[in-house]
């Protein structure tokens, strides 16, 4: 599999590879690299970055070898990782793992079932001019059945940004506004005369979005903060205006004055909230209130399961498992505890 990546600078071409096992003969294996080679030919065209990973089989060994290997590396060579290296040397690669000092067992990728062979046969190859880009390399275990390990490699890099033509930018609706009741009438007003029957839902949703742009207009800027005002959100977008400009030294310590007070008001705001919710015993609106001051995230759906164990990815088997559980519950043939008596004289 083969990705390519647009970088601030210059792209990225990304490899994941599989390769024969140890058992392989050798014109597989030649056969391998061989294709492996013309995958990089041609999409490495205008990819000035390559990033080569996955299970190669082949142990690299600890020897340092210059612009291929660093000083920690792990074991011992072996035939496969001769062959790997000169792939790496005619392609500039260099192991991402061999140049950060880890323990044994940060190195080690697989470990046989028996728990007798430990060995580093998957790599993350990287370009030795992005070196400077490697921050960690290390090796985790697993948490499901398998004898390989998950080898994770922080790279530092900055991807471009996808260039918007101005005035083809998506325009959000000032939601804010539907709290006045004017507004409010108006926005349902203008859905109940363009909405008929049997419309269709992509449809419905194209009218109300252009009844909420007419009727509330367009957001400024998204509210990164929910303490940010309307005053402070149109002084930002003034000061972003204003770049390179004398004005915008003023227009930054403005913005800055502004978030401050914002901020104050919306802690004071709140903590009054949360007294007068303790004066009157109202503990969900002191819990909400608190969530609010914490900016507590929603907390993540936990996965459904079937009776073996796997996840279950669509609704339709949710709903069988629900049933299939309901009816184990209720219907259960197990046998009830026996009940015992004491008779008293």
């Amino acid at each position: 599999m083969a990705a390519r990546f647009r970088l601030r600078k210059g792209s990225l071409l990304f490899v994941s590879v599989y390769a024969p096992t140890s058992t392989a003969t050798d014109d597989i294996i030649n056969n391998f690299y061989s294709q492996l080679q013309d995958v990089i030919n041609s999409n490495k065209k205008n990819c000035n970055t390559l990033v080569v990973a996955g299970d190669f089989n082949a142990k690299l060994g600890n020897q340092r070898i210059p612009l291929v290997m660093g000083p920690h590396g792990h074991g011992d060579r072996n035939s496969r990782g001769d062959r790997l290296v000169d792939f790496c040397m005619v392609n500039n690669l260099t192991a991402a793992h061999s140049w950060f000092p880890k323990r044994s067992s940060h190195k080690v990728t697989w470990i046989s079932r028996a728990r007798n062979a430990r060995n580093a046969i998957d790599h993350i190859l990287i370009s030795t001019e992005a070196r400077n880009h490697l921050t960690d390399c290390r090796s985790y275990s697993a948490c499901f059945d398998t004898d390989h390990w998950l080898v994770i490699c922080n790279l530092k890099w900055k991807f471009r940004r996808h260039a918007t033509a101005r005035g083809l930018r998506p325009q959000h609706p000032n939601v804010e506004a539907l709290k006045s009741e004017q507004s409010s009438e108006v926005f349902r007003q203008l859905v109940r005369s363009r909405v008929t029957q049997g419309d269709s839902l992509e449809a419905v949703a194209c009218v109300i979005h252009e009844a909420s742009l007419k009727t509330c207009g367009t957001q400024i800027s998204q509210k990164k903060q929910p303490y940010l005002s309307e005053l402070t959100l149109h002084l930002i977008q003034r000061k972003r205006k204003a770049v390179g400009t004398p004005e915008f030294t003023a227009l930054r310590n403005e913005v800055k004055h502004a978030c401050q007070k914002d901020l104050n008001e919306w802690l004071v705001t709140n903590i009054n909230t949360l007294n007068q919710a303790y004066q009157n015993h109202n503990c969900r609106a002191m819990f909400k209130t608190t969530d609010v001051l914490l900016q507590k995230t929603c907390t993540p759906v936990v996965n459904i399961k079937d009776a073996n164990g796997l996840v279950l990815e669509t609704a339709e088997e949710e709903i069988q498992r629900w049933h299939q559980y309901a009816v184990d519950l209720f219907e259960s043939n197990r046998p009830r505890p026996p009940h015992h008596t004491t008779e008293v004289e």
